[in-house]
């Protein structure tokens, strides 16, 4: 070091050569300005704010932009997916896909999209600080149903903030409609719930012997289906009475096979319970004898969903002697000798 001094007669040259204090400090100097170039890079990379360092999309561009807000044709573009339409009504929900989308060569602050139909199930609000110029991002939603209509139109609200002004816009997103639904129930009674007599003979019932039941069939339709169509067969020691109790649609018996047809062209939500009562005669034989016997065989129902197309179909149990449904003879359906 410093090898140009070698033959120059310098005081202090002598001590320096032979001193290791320069070499110290000049060490101590190389590691001081390496670490604080770190410490400058690190904060650049991690941490621009505190070095008061803005990116590119944090700046203030409106004043080097000049950009006006069309009511027509907003800045802040929503666009939207919904999973599903057609909700079960035994599980009412679906996802919504969200792409937002600045269409500005502005920055856009605090963002904020949410719903308020109180038909909609969903807490989340989307918030978003900021959406740099022709920036976008995804979201999704979780959303549920109450059930308190057929059909829901749901609006997505949505307020954001743009040169200093609070934009509020909504947007209607698609229909989203319940599934109908048929709840189908049938009993055999002997008496009403009144206390009305309504069968005849041995009860329970005696081999040889002929006990008339009166069959009921109640459909609710939840939602309004059309084509509805009931099905049902008897057994061989069972006839049909051609007593009836009929409020809606028609009712056709087939003797060949022995197969009951009740027919309703179109089930209205708003029209309730449809019944049909039917009057059957049944003679218990020998081999019937410690056993419930059956009244109506093969129950199966058929109807259309008017909103969806969809068929809506299901089975029922068979209808025995058993009276479950008369709180005045259930468990008198053991055939007797």
């Amino acid at each position: 070091m410093f090898e140009f001094l070698k033959h120059k007669k310098i005081p202090w040259y002598k001590s320096y050569k032979t001193s290791k204090w320069p070499v110290i400090v000049d060490i101590t100097l190389i590691f001081i300005v390496l670490s604080l170039a770190i410490i400058f890079l690190s904060l650049y990379l991690f941490y621009p704010e505190k070095l008061n360092i803005k990116e590119p999309s944090d700046i203030d561009n409106n004043q080097e932009v000049k950009y006006e807000i069309d009511v027509n044709n907003l800045p802040l573009v929503v666009n939207y997916k919904l999973q599903e339409n057609l909700i079960d009504r035994n599980n009412p929900q679906t996802k919504l896909e969200l792409e937002i989308k600045n269409n500005s060569p502005v920055k856009i602050n605090d963002i904020k999209i949410y719903f308020d139909n109180q038909s909609i199930k969903s807490d989340k609000v989307i918030e978003i600080e900021k959406l740099g110029p022709s920036e976008k991002i995804s979201e999704s939603v979780d959303l549920s149903f109450s059930q308190q209509d057929n059909i829901i139109k749901p609006d997505l609200n949505i307020e954001y903030n743009i040169l200093d002004q609070t934009i509020k816009d909504k947007t209607n997103l698609p229909e989203v409609k319940f599934k109908a639904s048929l709840d189908l129930s049938s009993m055999a009674l002997y008496t009403a719930n009144n206390g009305e007599t309504l069968g005849l003979g041995p009860l329970p019932p005696v081999v040889g012997l002929p006990t008339n039941y009166w069959v009921f069939f109640e459909v609710d339709s939840i939602g309004d289906t059309k084509d509805f169509i009931l099905s049902a067969k008897l057994p061989k020691n069972v006839e049909y009475y051609d007593e009836y109790s009929l409020l809606a649609g028609d009712l056709n018996y087939n003797e060949d096979n022995r197969q009951l047809i009740w027919k309703i062209d179109k089930l209205n939500e708003e029209s309730g319970i449809y019944r049909l009562g039917v009057e059957l005669q049944f003679i218990p034989s020998a081999d019937q004898i410690g056993s419930l016997a059956p009244l109506v065989e093969d129950i199966v129902y058929y109807s259309t969903d008017v909103l969806s197309g969809e068929e809506i179909s299901g089975v029922k149990n068979n209808i025995d002697t058993s009276l479950k449904r008369d709180k005045f003879n259930s468990g008198e359906g053991i055939i007797q000798e």
